[in-house]
């Protein structure tokens, strides 16, 4: 027996979410494979099991606020997702910091998470 676990944001939220997680994979000009991998793992079983990746663009710092909202649970786990995908692929970059705080300033948040990864940074 299956389950479908219903998830608690919105599809216009799932987008910007995934458009985000893709920013930051691109951020180094690279899209690894291991950075793939976990935003596939990602929208395949936890957010949009039907999204097409292929389908999706790069979003801005105030457009990814706008999508997400204010609530700073959905913005918290946004960037730990974000930070995920950023480690992915063993090398944390100066462009993917440079991406993730300022998703973190455009969400209002202050994860302490970026300030310990960003001393891994090349």
């Amino acid at each position: 027996m299956s389950s479908v676990v219903q998830s608690p944001y919105t599809r216009e939220q799932i987008v910007a979410w995934l458009r985000g997680l893709l920013t930051v994979a691109w951020a180094d000009g690279n899209f690894d494979e291991e950075e793939q991998n976990m935003i596939t793992t990602l929208t395949q079983e936890e957010l949009a099991p039907k999204t097409d990746l292929g389908s999706l663009e790069p979003i801005s710092p105030g457009d990814l606020a706008i999508e997400l909202g204010t609530n700073p649970a959905t913005a918290d786990n946004f960037l730990r997702t974000a930070v995920m995908v950023s480690l992915a692929d063993g090398i944390y970059t100066k462009s993917e910091d440079i991406v993730l705080r300022q998703f973190a300033d455009a969400l209002g948040r202050k994860p302490k998470t970026l300030d310990a990864v960003s001393y891994t940074h090349l």
